[in-house]
């Protein structure tokens, strides 16, 4: 892990921004389901040490594997390592580089979707960070661009799609039937509120909030995260 706290902005990191599939774009799985395709999920093996860095960035030599006869010297990164600002970004760059030379373009609307299309054939990969859904009309195809890419990148076939975004699959005679039941309850868990009762109002009515109202928070970024999943 690096420590990105000591980064400096301008310096030896600039943007930051990873962009990830819309959660709109999962709709695309309706195609796949009227044309029967299967829907097979990826996990990427420790994803973040694949991008290449553009900035230069130094850290210091890890204890477990300082030169004692170099004791001041540091070492020069040439790929991200986990903690990096930039790790999700040049990650994912360069992922749409391979599969950009392998023959796919991005989708004009959502950059995480990648489509490639044969003479007959149709193959769509989503990304998520290191998770990668893929679909297509011959599950051949799919197949062999699933050991193509573990050639380049440590890979984990999970198989057809369970979970993913928080959101559980599940098939049923033909059709697929998603729900957040177990993001929800993990997340009544974690802030302790599983067995609070549901109230179809959740505040009082007719009440004008003043900002001047309450006691300052003591830890403010609980309510950051939890407002951040109810998003």
């Amino acid at each position: 892990m690096a420590k990105e706290y000591h980064q400096t902005l301008g310096l030896d990191y600039f943007e930051t921004f990873n962009p990830v599939v819309k959660a709109v774009t999962i709709h695309i799985l309706t195609i796949a389901l009227s044309f029967k395709w299967e829907v097979r999920q990826l996990d990427v093996h420790n994803a973040f040490l694949n991008g290449e860095l553009e900035e230069q960035v130094y850290i210091s030599q890890p204890p477990s594997y300082m030169d004692t006869k170099f004791p001041t010297k540091v070492c020069r990164l040439r790929k991200t390592l986990y903690g990096l600002k930039q790790a999700p970004r040049a990650w994912f760059q360069r992922l749409s580089y391979v599969l950009l030379q392998w023959g796919f373009s991005n989708f004009r609307t959502d950059s995480s979707m990648f489509l490639c299309f044969g003479e007959s054939t149709t193959l769509i990969v989503l990304i998520y960070v290191d998770d990668i859904l893929i679909t297509g009309s011959s599950p051949a195809q799919v197949a062999s661009f699933v050991a193509k890419l573990n050639s380049v990148f440590a890979l984990q076939d999970l198989g057809r799609l369970t979970y993913f975004l928080c959101i559980k699959v599940s098939y049923h005679e033909g059709s697929i039937h998603l729900n957040q039941t177990k993001y929800v309850s993990d997340l009544l868990h974690r802030t302790t509120m599983f067995n609070t009762k549901p109230v179809k109002t959740p505040g009082a009515i007719g009440q004008n909030l003043s900002k001047f109202d309450g006691e300052p928070m003591e830890d403010a970024s609980h309510y950051r995260s939890v407002m951040g999943a109810l998003q």
